[in-house]
């Protein structure tokens, strides 16, 4: 005999007198109208689809450019037809606060799929890439209650010490795990190259056959304005209705890759230089990128101490 048992309820009248049956019958309808009278478990919300989730929202779509003056349509191309992979690793800097940047209030979105599955549902089913074969796009979002989808982590510095007089601003590597270097005179990191591996459908490093990094200096990021701040503060000033999303046609496939997803407005890209076999980019010296970087931060929260 085990120290546990499987109990089963029988089947309806079975080894019952016409009694038993009829307590049987009078308890199965209590246990009925108990469990029906039972609130739900806090648990239940998040178990629900992200349909029943985000029914009360709505969205308003604004697609700009950053890289232009005016913006002017070009091709078009499908939401159905949309990559999102690169985009949720990618996401995971703005959802546990550990990098410098916008992030996404945990109370709304469990997890970047749930941002996902919002995005999705707010854009059309037809758009149009810019002249650069882009789409910079910032959905604002309208739901019932007050709280922000997130907070915003990119200010200028003039605004952040106006809002946060106490800031620790700095200028250092962002992302963590680079080699530093200088490279054309910027003082920032290499990082290694990456590509779509096609069986997981992920972006990883890419490896030779011998299983080494292929090509340690990939991609380039120059140090950046990062402004530390109390995180209490942060949550309190800095929310926000309005997420963005750029989508790139993509070199190869030729398809809709989303590059980044952010809380808050859009911004310039970050400078960059990317030495890849295949392809070639140094953004470094745009002056219109530099300008803007210049006077602007990243936001890191912190603990008081």
């Amino acid at each position: 005999m085990t120290n546990s048992e499987q109990l089963k309820r029988p089947e309806d009248g079975a080894g019952e007198t016409p009694e038993q049956a009829l307590e049987s019958a009078k308890l199965r309808e209590a246990m009925a109208a108990a469990e029906a009278q039972r609130p739900p478990k806090e648990a239940d919300a998040e178990n629900l689809s992200d349909e029943e989730k985000f029914k009360d929202f709505s969205a308003e779509l604004e697609q700009t450019t950053t890289r232009g003056e005016t913006m002017e349509k070009g091709a078009e191309f499908q939401k159905a037809d949309i990559d999102f992979t690169a985009a949720i690793d990618h996401l995971k800097i703005h959802h546990e606060g550990e990098v410098a940047g916008s992030q996404f209030n945990g109370e709304v979105f469990a997890s970047p799929q749930e941002v996902q599955a919002l995005i999705e549902s707010s854009l059309p089913a037809i758009m149009n890439y810019d002249q650069f074969n882009r789409a910079e796009i910032t959905i604002t979002i309208n739901k019932k209650d007050s709280s922000p989808i997130g907070y915003t982590g990119v200010k200028s510095i003039e605004e952040i010490k106006t809002l946060y007089p106490e800031a620790d601003i700095k200028q250092e590597v962002r992302i963590p795990g680079g080699e530093p270097g200088v490279e054309d005179g910027v003082e920032g990191a290499w990082y290694p190259e990456t590509d779509k591996n096609p069986e997981t459908g992920r972006f990883e490093v890419v490896k030779d056959e011998a299983g080494n990094v292929k090509n340690p200096k990939g991609k380039f990021e120059p140090n950046v304005n990062i402004a530390t701040v109390d995180a209490e503060t942060f949550k309190k000033v800095a929310g926000t209705s309005e997420i963005t999303v750029i989508i790139q046609k993509d070199r190869k496939t030729e398809k809709p890759v989303v590059l980044t997803i952010f809380p808050g407005e859009n911004a310039p890209a970050l400078p960059v230089k990317i030495s890849t076999e295949d392809f070639k980019l140094n953004t470094l010296s745009n002056a219109k990128e530099e300008a803007f970087w210049k006077k602007t931060a990243f936001i890191k929260t912190a603990e008081k101490k």
